[in-house]
């Protein structure tokens, strides 16, 4: 399999925020590359930066460079759309990330693609398994909890030994980019996404926001409203730090 590259596609649009590049892609476009990599043997890094993932990254070195290394970097999150539209004159598409893992999920397992997902707690890992079982009886499917440390050689033993087409990575943030800079590279699987909370949705263990609520991109307040402890940090902190710095960034760019 070829190795990780950003060049297993057509030239493609870019967007850069706190140094990291962002690529301007449709839905289209990413079911494309994706598509692309599995059959043509090469191998894709997916990830979705949100607000919260970009003022890390802004911080910190090596999750900028491990972003700017990846294949894709999709926009996904009404703060980074934002933040696009507020540094440039494009007007990117955005993709709603879970949205777009469901579909590309249900896809591959219609069309017997070997999935793997990681990710989630024990519980979360086992619902998730049996109700896709159910509705997949013969799709070559394994899923594996995200309670691991990044040292666990027995998982990466088990994915290579599984060979999926995708693997789905929900391990929160910044531990899933850690875990794939560390072990990606001796993998050989043609699409690895870095999914955030995806399959806690996917599995039922935490409630998604109403449609309506998602397509005006405020999913983020239906999350804080339902996980206040764990998430007021990066929401009512985190909100006013983003903007301050693409504020910031905008008055060096005039410079």
């Amino acid at each position: 399999m070829k190795p990780v590259s950003r060049n297993v596609h057509d030239q493609q649009q870019e967007a850069h925020l706190f140094g990291v590049r962002l690529d301007i892609l449709t839905y289209e476009e990413l079911d494309e590359r994706i598509q692309r990599a599995i059959t043509q043997g090469m191998t894709l890094r997916i990830t979705a930066p949100h607000f919260f993932v970009l003022l890390l990254a802004r911080r910190e070195q090596w999750l900028r460079d491990f972003l700017n290394g990846c294949s894709i970097n999709y926009i996904d999150g009404l703060g980074t759309w934002l933040g696009i539209r507020m540094l440039s004159r494009v007007r990117p598409p955005r993709i709603n990330g879970t949205d777009y893992h469901f579909s590309l999920l249900h896809y591959a397992l219609r069309r017997g693609l070997r999935v793997f997902l990681l990710g989630g707690s024990m519980h979360t890992a086992g619902q998730l398994s049996a109700e896709l079982k159910q509705q997949y009886p013969d799709a070559p499917l394994h899923v594996h909890h995200g309670t691991i440390d990044i040292d666990d050689s027995s998982v990466v033993h088990t994915i290579r030994q599984f060979q999926p087409d995708l693997l789905f990575l929900g391990l929160g943030t910044p531990f899933q980019f850690a875990w794939m800079q560390r072990h990606t590279p001796v993998l050989d699987v043609p699409v690895t996404l870095a999914t955030g909370a995806f399959l806690d949705f996917a599995a039922g263990t935490r409630p998604r926001a109403p449609r309506w609520l998602r397509r005006i991109g405020f999913e983020w307040l239906h999350r804080l409203l339902h996980e206040p402890r764990r998430l007021w940090r990066r929401y009512i902190l985190g909100i006013p730090t983003f903007i301050y710095f693409v504020l910031r960034e905008k008055l060096q760019r005039r410079n």
